[in-house]
């Protein structure tokens, strides 16, 4: 998540915005940054309740929790991008986060020749899946946690 959306979460979830409105389409001010308006609906369900509550929710609550007792946090950003942000989740949040970004080029790196031929043989087996109306599952470990 961006800065930008970290500390627009943040400041409507410190400030008690998204209880304050009953209509999810009416839009509201963040307290921080008064020009700019959101609605219930920019929000992800379940943050977007009065009493948000489930699985997603306590998983954000867990990683919080975890990242409030970090030293730091690292961010694929940088300062000039987002200056009011991250100024604000500096002042205003903790860990203090560290701007080292980018971290990814503008350009995708060529294929080691092996690697491509087994890029290319995933491809033809899922197009064969496709063909035979089989579906695939494909299951993928983040590293959020």
């Amino acid at each position: 998540m961006s800065t930008y959306a970290s500390a627009l979460n943040l400041d409507a979830a410190v400030n008690g915005l998204l209880s304050l409105h009953e209509s999810a389409d009416d839009p509201f001010t963040l307290t921080s940054f008064p020009w700019i308006k959101l609605t219930k609906n920019d929000f992800v369900d379940p943050f977007n309740k009065r009493d948000p509550s489930g699985p997603l929710f306590d998983f954000i609550m867990e990683t919080k929790i975890a990242m409030r007792n970090s030293y730091g946090l690292l961010v694929n950003s940088f300062y000039e991008l987002e200056p009011s942000f991250v100024d604000y989740w500096n002042c205003e949040y903790k860990p203090k986060a560290f701007f080292i970004g980018p971290l990814c080029l503008n350009r995708s790196p060529k294929m080691e020749p092996v690697l491509h031929q087994e890029y290319c043989k995933c491809i033809q087996w899922l197009d064969q899946k496709l063909r035979q109306e089989r579906p695939v599952l494909y299951v993928a470990f983040g590293s959020q946690a």
